[in-house]
């Protein structure tokens, strides 16, 4: 296994309503933990604790159930290295939630997560707003990842 990147590119993941995988990008040093058709459960299981699991998982259902931004931080161990993510979700009809998943463990990331969080949801809900549903699942998946990717200034998705 090559060693872990330190700077993590910001990590989209399309999930289900069961919380499974659809999709996610870019491929960075997350990419070997994400499995397509796993729960995410499943995914961070050996690299996240038990709690913050189950509110990712509550998270999950709040978002798709409100429709309204959640995050937390989050912990995870990546090649038994600890690191800090801001993890986001947004749901964007009733069965897709987006998680945006950010490294925040270096300092300097603290001093612009307001201002970027705040475009972020506001791009989100736009995405929500003119997302074509009744097009082919696999190409909305595209479509979505590809559009939150330009809006979000990401580096690849």
């Amino acid at each position: 296994m090559k060693p872990i990147d330190k700077s993590i590119t910001d990590t989209i993941i399309i999930l289900d309503v069961e919380g499974r995988v659809l999709k996610f990008a870019p491929d960075n040093a997350l990419a070997p933990l994400i499995i397509i058709g796993n729960s995410l459960a499943a995914n961070l299981a050996q690299r996240i604790s038990t709690l913050q699991l189950d509110l990712l998982q509550q998270q999950i259902r709040a978002a798709r159930l409100t429709r309204q931004s959640t995050s937390s931080q989050v912990d995870l161990t990546i090649d038994h290295t600890p690191r800090k993510f801001l993890a986001s979700f947004w749901s964007l009809d009733d069965h897709l939630v987006v998680m945006l998943l950010r490294d925040v463990t270096e300092p300097q990331h603290h001093a612009l997560l307001v201002e970027r969080r705040h475009r972020e949801m506001m791009t989100l809900q736009r995405l929500a707003k003119i997302m074509p549903s009744t097009q082919d699942p696999a190409w909305v998946l595209d479509w979505v990842l590809k559009k939150t990717g330009e809006w979000m200034q990401a580096q690849s998705a």
